[in-house]
């Protein structure tokens, strides 16, 4: 068959030849061509297979139309490089893909039949929420993932991306995408192709799976094939969009020369003519032409060019043309863009740019013109936006202008110029129209990250209630993205659940004998929260004023006409608030009294965690002894042994009698930490610094000009049981919380099965009082000791109740040799102490399982004494 010698041949078997040999001619050809670009702007003439399932869009488009659920598929070939090769798709699927709505790009395939062939694809698709793409090799049986690329960047609704895949030296993979929509795609990642398949001429195919409502839901772009580093081509606009009423945003497959590019007769839309300038844009892959008659809205056009030339000296010579529609864009009106995603602290990253951004959202339904907005924060306003369209139901990335490319793949973005810098622990950020009203507000804190772990940087917050904006800090979360964030899509936690309760209040605090203090779930509607006729106060007591509280969107100050009494219980009524989605509440009511100033003794150290685990965070628990209410805010805590300086507590919080109140700087963390606590009274506050080995804590009241002690003590490490090898994460209780804080064996270890901590709880070694026999003045607890740090039998508990004080106590343990091993005691005692051990000698070793006598012995200074002996045991698994 080479080289098509007919001589000698009859005419028939000439002929014959003839036909065979332009066939193969024909076929030699089909598969020779390496290097082809389907913008699909003609017919699907050059593919095979499933054509009739797909139609070309009047936008120049690859659109599935299939008639029912199924698979479609269609192939076109081509000569497989063995060296360098380059492919090329820009995919968009409306709707969010799974198992059963996929697709898969093979970019190299050695038959035309999907199930059965080998070669190399893409496959986008998967059940989760983790979409991304897989490139995938097969041979024979055996199917090999290469790669992938970050999770959850194909998950939304739409997906989106535009592939550029190069394979190079048949061995090493980069596959580079651009999910906002454009052509400059980024490199997501370099992988190494170990089965190398052996692939000569290949076809090049689109496989769409799906149910019947996505049937339609498939479309495709600028598809091809071309050795990478020998380009042929001539540049082609591959996108145009309206940004203004008479700019136009030109985006090519590869950057053209500078005169080419600027020379403004290259381009013509009829009807509008030459554009009159050419501007640079953000990448030398786009373009801004300027014409001097404005588009209409609404309104569909044909950009017609020619003459581009890249720099390898490939030039259009002829025609080409691309479509381009305008929106009835309008200005927006205040509620209708929404901030909806901002990230004030981006660094350390953990997955996206070191750039701060602000994501907006078009949330009517029409598209907005965003020229002449200004970004703004508490210090001052960005310059103007340029004119720019966003679609109805679309996100839009705000960031510096400077750094307008680092968020290019992940949405649409808009560089402005001034952008303001927010403050990482809280700020205001604000939308102001050209006039100058305000067209969103949104003022934020520390508080606003519900994950404690992630305030340092790195991780955005999202607005994960979207029609309940309004409610600030209810609103937001942390976002739970491994990226750190969702620029330019939907956000990653969204909270479904519809508010339909008016504001109700958390708590009524008599801060001063002329203020109260209201702190509500949610904060009420400021117009109604100020007329005073809503609230009631019996004992004749009239308001002057209702106020928002500046610390707090959530609280009020009631300033009132008359004082309040010391000792008497007010109640208060008030009725029809709203919040800021109409929601009422009925009456609320409650109980308040003026606290009482607390005295030595009111509240005490209860538990105390000084060494946390690494990367967590102390707590202090304290108690109220007192038969008296105690406002927390202006009590202050010192570590004496760090700083002479006590840490002034804020928290607007009343300490019932008898209540458990926990400070922590992460109560997250502490709640996470410890499930048996109770989460409800631990609570964020400033603490001295503590070092792990220990220190001293001081809680102080400020009385005549001088800091009075409410309650102290120094403590250790070695106050922890001697069973306890790691020390980390465990805290310090107090055996009964009456009992004074300053005596080592008033406080025990907490118990391993209660997580070794209850804070804001009873404690886990708390032990209830008891009274000792008639006829000897204690009671021992347990006389089993097992040692083992599990807090059941930990420690033996003498428990005095003796006639009087001043009695000097001997306490001895003696094995049954009669050899003393632990000397407990040889203190003063006062009329109800507690004596504890946890079974160990006078070294710190615990002792082996077995009996043992405890000789007691009472001594008073008026010569009295007493002698008594008790048999324990101690069962250490020795």
């Amino acid at each position: 068959m080479p080289g098509c010698d007919f001589m000698g041949q009859t005419e028939l078997t000439a002929l014959i030849r003839v036909i065979l040999c332009a066939g193969w001619l024909l076929l030699s050809h089909f598969h020779a061509v390496a290097q082809w670009l389907d913008r699909f702007d003609g017919d699907l003439r050059s593919w095979s297979g499933d054509t009739s399932h797909f139609r070309i869009t009047t936008e120049g488009r690859l659109a599935l139309q299939a008639p029912a659920a199924g698979s479609s598929f269609i192939h076109r070939p081509y000569r497989y490089d063995s060296g360098d090769q380059r492919w090329t798709l820009w995919c968009r699927l409306d709707f969010a893909p799974s198992a059963t709505n996929r697709l898969r790009f093979w970019l190299a395939m050695d038959r035309t039949d999907p199930a059965s062939a080998e070669g190399y694809y893409i496959d986008i698709g998967e059940n989760g929420s983790e979409d991304n793409w897989k490139l995938y090799a097969r041979l024979g049986n055996r199917t090999v993932l290469l790669g992938q690329g970050v999770k959850g960047r194909l998950a939304g609704d739409p997906a989106e991306c535009y592939f550029e895949i190069s394979r190079q030296s048949d061995s090493s993979w980069t596959v580079g995408t651009d999910y906002s929509g454009g052509r400059n795609p980024l490199t997501e990642s370099v992988l190494t192709d170990s089965l190398r398949l052996p692939i000569s001429d290949a076809w090049l195919g689109i496989q769409c799976v799906y149910t019947d409502t996505r049937r339609d839901k498939f479309s495709f772009d600028d598809a091809g094939v071309s050795p990478p580093g020998r380009d042929t081509l001539a540049p082609h606009i591959i996108r145009a969009d309206v940004i203004g009423n008479n700019k136009l945003r030109i985006q090519f497959d590869e950057p053209p020369t500078e005169t080419t590019v600027s020379d403004t007769l290259n381009y013509f839309v009829p009807g509008i003519g030459h554009p009159f300038g050419s501007d640079p844009d953000t990448s030398n892959q786009s373009r801004i032409l300027n014409f001097g008659k404005p588009f209409g809205l609404a309104s569909t056009y044909t950009l017609r060019y020619t003459g581009l030339a890249d720099s390898l000296g490939n030039s259009l010579s002829g025609l080409d043309s691309i479509l381009f529609r305008t929106e009835d864009a309008r200005a927006p009106r205040p509620g209708e863009l929404l901030i909806t995603e901002f990230l004030a602290d981006p660094s350390p990253s953990v997955g996206l740019p070191e750039v701060e951004f602000v994501e907006i959202y078009n949330q009517s339904s029409d598209p907005l013109n965003l020229g002449g907005l200004r970004l703004g924060d508490a210090s001052g306003l960005s310059a103007i936006f340029p004119e720019s369209v966003l679609p109805a139901g679309s996100y839009l990335i705000l960031c510096p202008l400077v750094d307008s490319l680092a968020y290019r793949a992940y949405g649409a973005v808009l560089g402005i110029q001034s952008f303001p810098a927010l403050n990482n622990g809280g700020d205001e950020i604000r939308i102001v129209a050209s006039d100058g009203s305000l067209m969103e507000l949104l003022t934020f804190d520390l508080s606003w990250y519900d994950v404690s772990s992630k305030k340092d940087g790195g991780y955005s917050l999202e607005l994960i209630r979207i029609n309940q904006s309004c409610q600030g800090a209810a609103s937001w979360a942390t976002s739970g993205d491994p990226l750190g964030g969702t620029p330019g899509r939907a956000n990653s936690r969204i909270d479904t659940t519809q508010d339909v309760t008016g504001p109700r209040l958390t708590d009524a605090l008599a801060i001063s004998i002329w203020e109260i203090r209201l702190i509500f779930d949610e904060a009420p509607d400021e117009a109604l929260a100020r007329e005073l006729w809503r609230y009631t106060l019996d004992n004749g007591i009239t308001l002057a004023t209702a106020d928002p509280d500046p610390s707090s969107a959530r609280a009020w100050i009631l300033v009132l006409n008359q004082p309040l009494q010391p000792g008497v219980e007010y109640r208060l009524r008030i009725g029809g608030l709203t919040d800021c989605l109409g929601n009422r509440s009925d009456t609320l009511r409650a109980v308040l009294s003026l606290p009482a100033e607390p005295s030595e003794g009111d509240i005490l150290f209860n538990e105390v965690l000084f060494n946390p685990v690494t990367g967590g965070s102390d707590f202090i628990e304290l108690y109220n002894t007192s038969p008296s209410s105690i406002l927390l805010r202006g009590l202050f805590l010192a570590n004496p042994s760090k700083s002479p300086i006590p840490v002034r507590i804020t928290l607007d919080k009343i300490l019932a009698p008898g209540d458990y109140l926990v400070l922590t700087p992460d109560p997250d963390q502490i709640i996470a930490q410890y499930p048996s606590g109770d989460s409800s009274r631990i609570f964020q506050a400033d603490l001295p610094s503590i070092d792990d080995e220990g220190g001293s804590l001081v809680l102080s009241y400020p009385r005549a000009g001088r800091q009075e002690r409410i309650d102290s003590f120094g403590f250790s490490k070695d106050w922890h049981h001697p069973l306890i090898k790691d020390e980390n994460g465990v805290s310090l209780e107090k055996i009964r919380p009456d009992l004074s804080s300053g005596d080592p064996d008033h406080w025990q270890s907490a118990s391993g099965t209660s997580g070794y901590g209850t804070p804001g709880r009873k404690n886990s070694q708390f032990l209830d009082s008891l009274s000792g026999p008639e006829k000897r003045p204690y009671h021992i607890h347990d006389r089993v000791v097992t040692p083992n740090g599990d807090g059941f039998r930990d420690y033996l508990s003498l428990e005095f109740d003796l006639d009087q004080a001043g009695y000097k106590i001997r306490a001895e343990v003696y094995d049954p040799s009669g050899f003393k091993v632990r000397e407990l005691s040889q203190e003063l005692v006062g009329p109800t102490e507690i004596l504890s051990w946890g079974g160990d000698d006078d070294m710190g070793q615990i002792l082996t399982s077995g009996n043992y006598i405890l000789q007691i012995r009472l001594i008073h200074p008026e010569g009295r004494y007493r002698n008594y002996r008790e048999l324990v045991v101690i069962d250490s698994g020795r």
